[in-house]
């Protein structure tokens, strides 16, 4: 099923609680486990890459009015990346460690931002967190298995990155 939704444009994801909340994005690549978005915001403007994952996925929506009239809308410049992608989740960790800003969201909500300094043991994650501000708040290590998903140069990181001392 997910090979069709490839080919079908943008989608609306609903991957949290509240059905009133979902991403959109145009998939990408896919695995057994997590999806690969291309996002877009409310107002039709690029807002990065989401690695998600698959499992907390409930429902994705595609051919509606919104993201027609969303689609219409879309301006700005998509960077597009080229990773090789033998084992999704892994090599986009590697993609964006040390070069990209990325936003966390772990199982229970939390989110983490800065930049990923090291992927230790094949099972977690050092990174250097940074506040709004761009400035240093210490580093953290969380379990990969914890993760729900990763975004990078979406306009929260990339703003972060601006300000970075």
């Amino acid at each position: 099923m997910f090979e069709d939704l490839i080919n079908f444009g943008f989608l609306e994801v609903y991957d949290d609680e509240d059905d009133g909340k979902f991403e959109v994005g145009k998939l990408l690549n896919f695995d057994d486990e997590w999806l690969f978005l291309l996002c877009i915001d409310s107002y039709g403007n690029y807002d990065g890459y989401m690695l998600l994952r698959r499992e907390n996925v409930f429902r994705i929506n595609y051919g509606t009015q919104y993201l027609k009239r969303l689609t219409e809308l879309m301006q700005g410049p998509i960077r597009p990346i080229k990773i090789s992608i033998q084992n999704l989740f892994n090599d986009v960790l590697k993609f964006v460690q040390k070069d990209y800003i990325v936003s966390i969201t772990l199982l229970n909500g939390n989110v983490v931002i800065g930049k990923i300094i090291e992927t230790q043991d094949d099972k977690l994650l050092k990174i250097q967190i940074y506040l709004d501000n761009g400035s240093d708040d210490g580093v953290t290590i969380i379990a990969k298995d914890m993760i729900s998903s990763v975004q990078f140069e979406c306009h929260e990181c990339l703003e972060i990155q601006k300000n970075i001392f």
